[in-house]
C-alpha cells in the first residue's frame, strides 16, 4: 500500500514524464504519420499499464509509471490531430467535440467499472482492465486504415 504523498508523487513523476514526451511524440507523428506514433504508443502504454500489474513497488514500479506518463498524457493531442487530418475542415469542431465525448464517456464509467473489479479481485486488478482497454484500442489502430483528406 502507498502513501497519499506516494500516490501524489507517483502522478507527479508521470506527468512530468508526459509532458517531457509531448513534444517529441508530436514531432514523430507530424514526421511520420499519427497512426505510426498512435498505434504502438497506445500498446506501450498497455505494457506499461500491465507492468504496473506486475512489477513490485519501488525503482521498478517508478519506471513503470515514468513509462506509462511517456505515453498517457501526448495520446489525445495525437489523437485529436489524427482525426483532424481524416476529416473536411467543416467537420472539425464537430469531430474533436466527438472525440473528446467519446473519451469522457470511457472515463466517466471506467471508474465504476475498475471499482467493481477491485471489490472482486483486488485493486491491482484494475490495471489489468487498462491495459485491456488500451491494447483493444492499440489494436484498433494498427488495423484501421487511415487516409487523408484532401
Amino acid at each position: 500500500m502507498v502513501s497519499s504523498f506516494q500516490l501524489g508523487l507517483y502522478l507527479s513523476l508521470a506527468q512530468l514524464a508526459g509532458i517531457g514526451s509531448q513534444p517529441l511524440l508530436g514531432f514523430l507523428s507530424d514526421k511520420y504519420g499519427r497512426k505510426s506514433v498512435l498505434a504502438p504508443g497506445l500498446l506501450c502504454l498497455s505494457f506499461s499499464f500491465l507492468g504496473l500489474y506486475l512489477v513490485p513497488f519501488g525503482w521498478p514500479f517508478i519506471t513503470v509509471i515514468l513509462a506509462m506518463g511517456i505515453f498517457l498524457f501526448p495520446m489525445m493531442a495525437i489523437l485529436l490531430a489524427g482525426a483532424m487530418d481524416l476529416v473536411e475542415p467543416q467537420v472539425q469542431a464537430t469531430t474533436v467535440s466527438l472525440v473528446f465525448g467519446s473519451a469522457i464517456l470511457l472515463a466517466g464509467l471506467s471508474p465504476a467499472i475498475a471499482g467493481i473489479i477491485a471489490d472482486a479481485l483486488g485493486i491491482k486488478s484494475t490495471f489489468l482492465w487498462a491495459a485491456g482497454i488500451t491494447l483493444a484500442t492499440s489494436i484498433t489502430a494498427f488495423i484501421t486504415q487511415w487516409e487523408r483528406s484532401n
